[in-house]
Formats: structure tokens, C-alpha cells, sequence
């Protein structure tokens, strides 16, 4: 029978057992998640204990498009988004539930299988992002601080199941363009500036099962007189 190893002292010292698991999928170690670098982009906290991960720390398999699969949600983390390269296969990106700051811009252009994205909880701003890859199905950006009208741009992409946009600073009408997301089963739009009528465009999705827009500023139809 083998000679069982003895524990070392050391151990605990090493890199988080979630960071061992292979690929397709990684989530941050809920002790050593206060801390984030991809590529040469480190996100920080007030935090002694920290956490790094790189391309160099991944498996082959995952940079080649192994991983599917990454999630960071809840982990303390700030700054703004890094860029993503080598990560072609990835298909869920959540950092949702973080302090997470800055606009959205060229960050992700690398995620060409990008199906899924929730960045809702942080503390993001600018624009609405309508540049990623059109593969999209899930958009979540939800209590934020993204401003400015809704783009007509969201109707390019075409395969979105879901797009939640609620508890933002976003102003102007619903496009209506939004008519033509032919797959569209989920509208959250509660709680910005939005004003104007809701586009009867939105009747024209068949598919469209949940639709929330409250605490907006829209204008009232007229009551019918008697």
C-alpha cells in the first residue's frame, strides 16, 4: 500500500482549488476572489488577500477555446472591465454583484461566441454597448450607471432571448426597432428616465413573454370619455 503523504504547512498557501478545476467553466474562490488579472489588466480591492488569473495560469485547452464558461459574480472586485484575448470559446461572462466601474467599449470584441453577459450590480456607465458579436442571447446590465438612449443598434442582435436594462439612467423612447428581435422573450426596462409612448412595435414579437417597464416617465394615454 502506498506511503500516504503528510500534509504540508504550506498548502493552504497555494493557488485556490477553483482555479484547479479544468475547463469549461472557472468561478472565482469565494476566500481569494478580491483580486483579478486578465492579461496584463488587474482589477484591485482592499484586500490583503488577492487572487490572479491569467492566461499563463489557465490550461492550454481553455485559451484555445476550451472555456465556456466564467464567473466572478459577487467577488469584490473594481475597476474597469479588462480586455478579453485568446478566450475565443467563451460563452458566459458574469461579474455581476461587484463594484465595477467605467464604460463599455472594445473590451470584448474577442468573444466571438459570446451567448451570455450580466453585468448588472455594478457601478458601470456610458452607452449601452451594441458592438458585440451578434451570437448574443442574454443581455444583462441592470443597476447600473449606463445613460442616454436605448440604441436601435440592439436589434442587430438578432438572437437575444433576454435584455434586462432596469435600475439605469437611460432616457428618450423605446426605440422601435425593438420590434424586430424576432426571438425576444424577456423586456426589463423599469426604473429609468425612458418618456414618450411605449412603442406598440413590441406586439409584433410573438415570442415576447415578460415585458417591465414601471417607474419610467412615460407618457399616459388619454382616458377614454364617456
Amino acid at each position: 500500500m502506498p506511503e500516504r503523504l503528510p500534509n504540508h504547512p504550506r498548502e493552504s498557501h497555494r493557488r485556490p482549488a477553483a482555479l484547479a478545476v479544468p475547463c469549461p467553466e472557472i468561478h472565482a474562490s469565494a476566500a481569494h476572489r478580491h483580486s483579478l488579472a486578465i492579461g496584463i489588466v488587474v482589477f484591485t480591492a482592499e484586500s490583503e488577500s488577492t487572487l490572479v488569473l491569467d492566461q499563463s495560469e489557465l490550461p492550454d485547452a481553455c485559451i484555445t477555446g476550451g472555456l465556456r464558461r466564467l464567473n466572478f459574480g459577487g467577488s469584490a472586485l473594481v475597476g474597469p472591465l479588462p480586455s478579453f484575448t485568446g478566450f475565443v470559446g467563451l460563452e458566459v461572462l458574469d461579474f455581476s454583484y461587484n463594484k465595477m466601474s467605467g464604460s463599455i467599449g472594445s473590451e470584448l470584441d474577442g468573444l466571438v461566441k459570446l451567448g451570455s453577459l450580466n453585468l448588472s450590480m455594478n457601478i458601470f456607465n456610458g452607452s449601452v454597448p451594441v458592438d458585440l458579436f451578434r451570437v448574443l442571447k442574454e443581455l444583462q446590465l441592470s443597476v447600473n450607471g449606463f445613460e442616454g438612449e436605448i440604441p436601435e443598434g440592439v436589434k442587430d442582435y438578432r438572437n437575444l432571448a433576454l435584455l434586462d436594462l432596469s435600475a439605469n439612467q437611460l432616457s428618450g423612447s423605446v426605440p422601435d426597432r425593438l420590434g424586430e428581435l424576432p426571438r425576444l422573450e424577456v423586456l426589463v426596462l423599469y426604473s429609468n428616465l425612458l418618456s414618450g409612448k411605449i412603442t406598440n412595435s413590441l406586439a409584433n414579437i410573438t415570442t415576447l413573454s415578460r415585458f417591465s417597464a414601471n417607474q419610467n416617465n412615460f407618457q399616459r394615454p388619454n382616458s377614454q370619455r364617456g
